[in-house]
């Protein structure tokens, strides 16, 4: 399995001229934590999708792929044009602007199937109330459904009901049927349930309102894990 970290998103809602991806989360840009956590999980083959400058958070044999400054496509638009880096044994799609915890990391990396992770119901760490999904794990088996519906979501002439993100995929992975897909019904075989400190921040109002208790967890697991 390999694992593809995506962060060529722009965060419009986000600090002008700040990526939320490199605010500083335990001592590391919050990306650089994402991939340590990948890197000590075995997973040893880290693709990185995002600008150019972000080269030098990383080690310097990691691969960077930039789509291009002028880029501004939704997720997974980025998700199938990427599809030739998939692992024949599977992929992990992981978004770059979420702190994880390591319950969260060693969930997604449980089986081999595929699920999504994240959450229904509010964080209780954070209060944040909104529904959110933070990761797709995607067996090798589903590669071509999922690079078909991904296709057709972003396709300009098709008119989906929801922004083509991950919810948008996992209701159809539940409906099976890009046309008849219900983006209110989600099978729950498809979801992995995760409620602690992992979240993402979409804005500088809830950075101000949300990441100090999740960082604040952040910073007590890895001292932890540092102590034992």
């Amino acid at each position: 399995m390999n694992a593809l970290l995506m962060a060529h998103g722009i965060g419009a809602r986000f600090l002008p001229g700040t990526e939320k991806q490199l605010i500083n989360a335990c001592g590391r840009p919050l990306i650089r934590r994402t991939y340590d956590q990948l890197v000590s999980r075995g997973i040893d083959n880290v693709v990185v999708i995002a600008p150019e400058r972000f080269v030098n958070v990383f080690p310097e044999d990691v691969r960077v792929h930039s789509f291009g400054s002028q880029y501004n496509e939704p997720l997974l638009h980025g998700v199938h044009v990427t599809s030739s880096y998939w692992h024949a044994d599977g992929v992990v799609i992981i978004l770059g602007d979420v702190l994880f915890s390591s319950f969260a990391m060693d969930w997604l990396m449980t089986g081999n199937d595929t699920k999504f992770l994240g959450r229904f119901t509010p964080s209780v760490v954070s209060g944040k109330e909104a529904p959110e999904l933070f990761a797709l794990r995607i067996a090798p088996s589903d590669y071509d459904t999922i690079i078909h519906y991904c296709q057709w979501m972003t396709d300009r002439e098709n008119k989906v009901r929801a922004k083509p993100r991950f919810w948008s995929l996992l209701a159809m992975m539940s409906g099976g049927d890009v046309q008849k897909h219900d983006s209110t019904q989600y099978n729950p075989g498809y979801f992995m349930a995760i409620n602690d400190y992992t979240d993402d921040i979409d804005s500088l109002i809830e950075y101000r309102k949300f990441f100090g208790p999740m960082l604040k967890a952040a910073i007590s697991e890895d001292g932890n894990a540092s102590n034992s």
